[in-house]
């Protein structure tokens, strides 16, 4: 399959094609001259950014983490945090993942802070609105001192979205009104254009 369609069929496709595209990664030739590293690492990007279905997500999570497959290394397990960020299915699968699996995760990276600094930055610090907040905060509240080396980043990701969420509230209403007065000008512009367009070319040729 061509670069440009992969993602399309990893969002849209089924999970027997997705888990195609997860096999391809677990079996990639590691040492060959015609395969570059570069082209697993470009299929493992699709395989976590591009879904829209949960499962999918929970699959890959799911055996690289609690499954500790050897295939994939650290490496490969920060790339899967950080690409999860860029969508909102992505980041909230992340973060019920850690709530469900809390003790396991927290274990599987006792001797690895990077990658638990990185899965707890990157479950929780794209949520902006009031309702992701307060999922945080029970977060927060209900570990406490488990956060360990992440504690002093999860202050500052709590800070972080109540200030953004605080801005939208404000904001929001606000360019929402605007947009929604702009369209309306010039859906009615439009309609007069039309009107006078179709005015215009049904208007009898004097002769």
């Amino acid at each position: 399959v061509a670069n440009e369609f992969i993602c399309p069929v990893f969002r849209w496709g089924s999970m027997e094609e997705w888990e195609f595209g997860l096999q391809r990664v677990i079996n990639f030739p590691q040492k060959t001259l015609e395969r570059k590293q570069s082209e697993r690492t470009y299929l493992l990007k699709t395989l976590a950014g591009c879904p829209v279905d949960k499962k999918k997500i929970q699959r890959l999570l799911n055996i690289t983490i609690l499954d500790k497959n050897s295939n994939f290394t650290d490496s490969d397990i920060h790339l899967i945090y950080s690409t999860l960020t860029g969508s909102a299915t992505g980041y909230s699968t992340l973060f019920e993942f850690l709530v469900d699996n809390w003790q396991t995760v927290k274990q599987r990276f006792e001797n690895k802070k990077h990658l638990w600094n990185g899965i707890v930055n990157s479950a929780t610090s794209s949520f902006s609105t009031q309702e992701g907040y307060d999922m945080v905060a029970e977060l927060y509240n209900a570990k406490g001192a488990e956060f360990d080396t992440a504690d002093s980043l999860m202050e500052k990701i709590l800070q972080d979205i109540d200030q953004e969420s605080k801005w939208s509230e404000r904001n929001v209403p606000i360019i929402e009104n605007w947009l929604d007065k702009r369209l309306s000008n010039n859906q009615s512009q439009l309609m007069s254009y039309l009107r006078t367009t179709t005015t215009t070319t049904t208007s009898p040729i004097a002769g």
